[in-house]
């Protein structure tokens, strides 16, 4: 009996309960596992959602506070522009009605709105020397040329060496002006050379003028 009793336990051991785990149990395990990992799966999901949703809104945050303060600065720099523009054809007017003070008034305000205008600093070194500033005037002339293209520093320049020699720097004047004939090919050298020959026969250099007066004959003839 006790034999039989031990072969029973044994066969439910090894047969029955494997069955019974396979059939009924195994399923049901299989369909926990299945759900848990599911469940890990949407909750893995979930958290990439809702971080590429949040690094979406502080992109959208950062875009909303960095694009209007650019579009600010850019509007405030367009609006310097005009201002400057319509303040220095204001000065260009009183220069003409000799109201030199207020166009200097004018200039100023203008070179604060836009402080690289070579026509503004150009025309403000004009109202300077009418206003007997002449070291004003040379610096402003100065500022003019950095700022200028290259074909209108050659005219800037001979201005300059103009202003020079108009208030006694005779000899820095034609040094400014034989600098220019020397760098310049084009129409510029033959205005160098024609304002560096009268100067010469202002000054009671004669020969020097006719040699000046000859070349720009010459060059003139060569076309």
């Amino acid at each position: 009996m006790r034999i039989l009793k031990f072969n029973l336990q044994k066969f439910l051991i090894q047969i029955i309960i494997p069955v019974i785990y396979w059939i009924f149990l195994k399923p049901f395990f299989e369909k926990i596992l299945k759900n848990l990992s599911s469940k890990s799966k949407y909750i893995e999901e979930k958290k990439s959602r809702n971080n590429s949703s949040q690094k979406q809104l502080l992109h959208k945050k950062k875009k909303e506070k960095v694009a209007p303060k650019f579009k600010r600065v850019r509007t405030a720099k367009k609006l310097d522009l005009v201002l400057s523009y319509n303040l220095k054809q204001n000065g260009k007017f009183l220069i003409q009605q000799k109201d030199f003070k207020k166009a200097l008034q004018e200039l100023n305000t203008s070179i604060e709105h836009n402080n690289s205008d070579y026509e503004a600093f150009e025309l403000r070194g004009i109202v300077k020397e009418n206003l007997k500033d002449i070291e004003g005037a040379i610096k402003d002339f100065e500022q003019a040329i950095i700022w200028s293209d290259k074909q209108y520093q050659a005219k800037l320049k001979i201005e300059l060496a103009l202003l020079k020699f108009r208030n006694g720097a005779n000899e820095e004047s034609i040094f400014d002006l034989s600098k220019i004939t020397k760098l310049y090919k084009n129409k510029y050298r033959l205005h160098a050379l024609y304002e560096r020959g009268w100067i010469y026969l202002k000054i009671g250099k004669e020969q020097l003028a006719i040699d000046d007066f000859e070349k720009f004959i010459d060059f003139c003839a060569s076309g």
